[in-house]
C-alpha cells in the first residue's frame, strides 16, 4: 500500500456581500461676482473747419473714452469735422446667487452569511 497526495484547487464560497450605492442630493447656494460691459455712445457736434496743412484728426483716447472723429469735405476743399462720437466702456460688476444640486454617495456593505457546508464538521466514516 502506498500513500499519495494529490493537490487541487477548489472554489468553496466563503460568504456572500451585498452593496447598496444611495445617493444623496442637497442644494447649495453659491454666491457669485458677475461682470459685463456696458458702453455708452454719444454724438457730439463740433462743426470745426479743419485749419489748412492741419492733418486730419484721428480716433484718440481720452481716459476710458475713445473719440472717433467723423469728417466730411466741403466743395471750397476744406475738411469739416462734422461731430465726434464717444464711446466710453465701463466694466460694471453685480452679485448673483446661484442654486446647484450636490451630489454625495454613500456605499453600504451587508455580508451575509455563507451557503456553503460547514467545513468544520467532520464526514461520518
Amino acid at each position: 500500500m502506498e500513500e499519495v497526495v494529490v493537490v487541487g484547487r477548489e472554489t468553496v464560497e466563503s460568504g456572500r456581500v451585498r452593496l447598496n450605492k444611495l445617493v444623496h442630493e442637497h442644494d447649495e447656494h453659491i454666491n457669485l461676482t458677475l461682470q459685463h460691459d456696458e458702453v455708452k455712445v454719444d454724438r457730439v457736434p463740433v462743426n470745426q473747419y479743419v485749419p489748412d496743412g492741419a492733418e486730419l484728426p484721428v480716433s484718440r483716447h481720452e481716459g476710458d473714452t475713445l473719440i472717433i472723429p467723423v469728417l466730411r469735405e466741403v466743395v471750397v476743399t476744406r475738411v469739416l469735422v462734422v461731430e465726434e462720437i464717444r464711446v466710453t466702456r465701463q466694466q460694471l460688476s453685480t452679485a448673483h446667487t446661484e442654486t446647484v444640486v450636490l451630489r454625495r454617495e454613500e456605499v453600504q456593505v451587508e455580508r451575509q452569511s455563507s451557503s456553503a457546508p460547514d467545513s468544520s464538521a467532520t464526514p461520518a466514516a
